[in-house]
């Protein structure tokens, strides 16, 4: 799989132990090379659409950088982890994953995964 965390549980408490209720968030990066843009956006646009309907998945957004048309950027937000993997070994990643190899730069998707700050509840 293209993904360098791909088959790694992606949140952890202080005890290593899967965090089962607790959002997965992240942000993908994706370095498209000159000539597959319209490529790309047709399969982004069958990747957002499908990973919405998924059940855990409560937001997928595939946006183009305004200053770099070929840097996308993915933000994804799933109920917990294990929908988060469910995301990941679903036919459309995976075909996804298997349609951009060789049309993205070293082949690497970045995802960087986020933690909410949680503020005080108000009196």
């Amino acid at each position: 799989m293209i993904s360098d965390v791909a088959d790694q549980p992606v949140i952890k408490n202080s005890a290593k132990a899967l965090v089962a209720d607790t959002k997965v968030t992240l942000v993908a990066y994706i370095n498209v090379l000159p000539g597959f843009e319209k490529e790309m956006k047709e399969a982004l646009t069958t990747m957002a659409t499908a990973s919405r309907k998924e059940t855990g998945c409560e937001q997928f957004v595939a946006n183009v950088r305004n200053d770099s048309p070929q840097m996308v950027v993915i933000y994804e937000t799933y109920k917990n982890d294990e929908a988060f993997q469910l995301h990941k070994t679903s036919p459309h990643a995976v075909a996804f994953f298997e349609f951009v190899k060789g049309k993205i730069v070293n082949d690497k998707i970045e995802g960087v995964f986020l933690t909410e700050v949680k503020y005080p509840k108000k009196l």
